[in-house]
């Protein structure tokens, strides 16, 4: 039976992705207990976005989740490749995510008189800001596109091995050889 990948709902993606994830934990866990191979972003080529645009994703998702000393930014974390995947199996959300990013593209140009990616770091984080000036009800394409951006990017960051790990301090999926139990004195009978 052949499947209409572009057709996928986000449950689904989400079963496809984590059942992939579980499966590369399962393997390397039986080689080296506790170390998965990590995804490698880097040599990443975008199926849904255009190079440009993904790398203007890039720094928009770093720009909400700077790497800092708690832990890794959304660059290091994986985020664009989770959002152009997403992207790439639902084909209803695409159209919005290009015109989010045209309308990112025409402000900087309007702002500063260049594409989002020749901006300044401090310029950058001025149309970050302006992005997100009524994030609670926005009323702008541009404004209403941060919305889903930056809920995107959270999800993606969140479910990240290196977040996981170095931010929110996860330590399972480990191998016991045995399992103690509760070594509480008032817990023994």
């Amino acid at each position: 039976m052949k499947r209409d990948f572009d057709a996928l709902d986000r449950r689904e993606l989400f079963r496809v992705l984590g059942a992939g994830l579980a499966a590369r934990q399962a393997s390397a866990q039986h080689h080296q207990p506790g170390s998965a191979s990590p995804l490698d972003t880097a040599s990443y080529q975008p199926r849904f976005f255009s190079p440009r645009q993904y790398q203007t994703v890039d720094r928009l998702c770093e720009l909400i989740i700077p790497a800092d000393d708690m832990g890794p930014g959304a660059h290091q974390a994986g985020v664009p490749f989770y959002i152009d995947t997403v992207l790439h199996y639902t084909a209803a959300d695409q159209p919005s995510w290009l015109q989010g990013l045209a309308d990112v593209e025409r402000a900087a140009a309007a702002r500063f008189g260049r594409v989002f990616l020749e901006c300044t770091a401090t310029e950058q984080d001025q149309l970050i800001a302006i992005m997100a000036t009524n994030e609670g009800k926005p009323e702008t394409d541009l404004e209403k596109f941060f919305v889903r951006l930056k809920a995107l990017t959270i999800e993606a960051y969140c479910f990240s091995e290196p977040a996981r790990r170095d931010y929110f301090g996860y330590r399972g999926d480990t191998i016991l050889a045995e399992f103690p139990g509760c070594t509480h004195p008032e817990h023994q009978r």
